[in-house]
């Protein structure tokens, strides 16, 4: 592993923590480099872009707003940045005052990652009302108390146990994975993967991180290997 990669790993193990600030300082002072191999350059600027953004959205939410009028304005504004804001501060709230918010909202979602998010804070929560959204065009009944959060389903370890596995060796494909992973696990509440599921799971997951950073032949080559049908894993 060369110079440009532990510090592709190091930016990346930062981000993940929060520590936009250290993020922001080593990939600038690298970028002022003279020399920085294009392949790399071009995946820090990105980072770059990203943690300052990051950086950005959490210094706007780092007040709480608890006024009903405020955090309804935000989260019917239409803006993602907007109903985040929103969201972020139900977190820290005793939502069972807003349940007015989340029932008008599922009634008329405008983001489907905002939607799950709020359901997954009524799971969380252990909710024992029955909820009722539309997903996919299909309405959904549940009772978030009976509902798994994602990292405590049999589907997620077992994805996870399949990733390690296979990609221990490449920390920063993993990390990508482990991403990619997480919003797939949100946007299935208020469903949750099944043991027996994990698998294919999983390898949608690699499969999109690969194909999305142009390194469809090396997936190919894994599948060849560990004999994986290829045509068989779809994304999901």
């Amino acid at each position: 592993m060369n110079y440009y990669e532990e510090l592709w790993i190091e930016v990346n193990e930062l981000y993940e923590k929060g520590e936009y600030s250290e993020v922001i300082t080593k990939l600038e002072a690298e970028l002022k480099m003279p020399y920085v191999p294009s392949a790399f350059e071009e995946k820090y600027r990105s980072l770059l872009k990203e943690t300052k953004n990051n950086m950005k959205q959490t210094e706007k939410t780092s007040q709480v707003i608890s006024d009903v009028e405020e955090l309804e304005r935000l989260l019917f504004s239409t803006t993602l940045e907007d109903e985040l804001c929103a969201v972020n501060s139900l977190k820290e709230l005793r939502i069972d005052k807003y349940y007015d918010l989340f029932k008008s909202y599922f009634k008329h979602p405008i983001y489907d990652e905002v939607q799950s998010m709020l359901i997954y804070l009524l799971i969380e929560q252990g909710n024992k009302e029955e909820w009722t959204i539309t997903k996919d065009g299909c309405e959904i009944n549940f009772i978030p108390m009976y509902c798994e959060l994602p990292q405590e389903s049999d589907g997620y370890q077992e994805a996870i146990d399949f990733l390690q596995e296979h990609l221990a060796k490449e920390p920063s494909l993993l990390q990508l994975c482990y991403e990619i992973l997480s919003v797939r696990l949100l946007a299935q509440l208020p469903y949750s993967y099944e043991e027996g599921e994990g698998e294919i799971l999983a390898l949608s997951v690699i499969k999109e991180v690969f194909v999305a950073s142009d390194m469809e032949p090396k997936w190919k080559e894994m599948c060849r290997i560990n004999g994986w049908d290829s045509k068989k894993v779809v994304f999901f």
